[in-house]
């Protein structure tokens, strides 16, 4: 079943809310707000490799969480 993308908006906040700092924090920029990784590192004082390394820990966890909650509306 498909989620509504109201209800999939839901699972996505929740589950950054949920995440550790800086993450939640890096998937806005890099992906939200599309800032180059290579700004976001200078702007938190990361490396870049830090910055996608949080990137990609994000999208997993929220693909995770849309998976799981996918199931639970089945």
């Amino acid at each position: 079943a498909r989620l509504e993308s109201e209800e999939k908006g839901d699972v996505v906040r929740q589950a950054l809310l949920s995440m550790d700092p800086p993450r939640p924090e890096i998937f806005d920029l890099v992906i939200i707000e599309e800032l180059p990784v290579a700004e976001v590192a200078e702007m938190l004082g990361v490396s870049t490799h830090t910055v996608y390394r949080h990137v990609r820990a994000a999208k997993e966890s929220l693909s995770l969480a849309i998976e799981n909650h996918a199931r639970g509306h089945e």
